[in-house]
């Protein structure tokens, strides 16, 4: 997943220079406050993949299979927590796109190949799609899942296959990478906004992308 997740950042990094073809200031301002809030969603969804890769086992389904009673609930909760919450990012990421104005203006061939990453033209199929889709109707059903669903959503997550072992070496370069294109973004978007705004735009994004769970 995160690969897929490097290569949109890359994308809209490429496409922050652009911002200054927007005339109005408060379309500026808005593309502004849209870019931090890409920024922040991207690296929560850092964090909370860090967050999981270290609380799994190479082999999440016989791990959680091999634990006491009390141990299958403690890593499920972890997991369920951090499953439910990428649920949520990966389905604004999705929604934002399709809805953004002002990348589609700015950079509508970013949008286009950004579109084709995530999966949902009919034409293209992808795995980003499937992960987030399932993310998404976790969040909005009411599904009881055993230990063993919760770690192949895990699995899926980390590694976008049902079954099989997390290569977690592997994983973590690819959430290394997706870290460093982050800080890069951020220092393309900061470079493009004055000094006095910086603050107050950056704590509306903060504000907006915040997920309590």
């Amino acid at each position: 997943m995160f690969s897929e997740l490097l290569k949109i950042i890359n994308l809209f990094k490429n496409a922050v220079d652009n911002v200054v073809t927007l005339k109005n200031d408060n379309e500026r301002k808005n593309a502004h406050i849209e870019m931090l809030k890409t920024y922040f969603i991207f690296l929560d969804v850092h964090s909370d993949g860090v967050k999981l890769l270290e609380a799994v086992d190479n082999n999440p389904i016989e791990f959680i299979n091999n634990l006491d009673e009390a141990s299958v609930e403690i890593y499920s909760n972890v997991w369920d927590k951090v499953l439910r919450r990428q649920g949520v990012r990966l389905y604004h990421v999705q929604k934002y796109i399709n809805s953004n104005s002002y990348l589609s203006v700015i950079a509508p061939d970013a949008v286009e190949r950004i579109l084709e990453i995530i999966g949902n033209k009919s034409d293209r199929v992808t795995d980003l799609y499937r992960v987030g889709q399932s993310l998404f109707f976790r969040n909005m059903l009411p599904i009881d899942d055993k230990p063993e669903d919760i770690a192949r959503v895990s699995l899926l997550t980390l590694t976008k296959r049902d079954f099989g072992l997390v290569d977690k070496d592997n994983v973590k370069a690819e959430l290394d990478a997706f870290k460093n294109s982050l800080d890069e973004f951020r220092s393309v978007v900061v470079s493009t906004i004055n000094n006095d705004d910086l603050q107050r735009l950056s704590s509306i994004a903060r504000k907006e992308t915040e997920i309590k769970a």
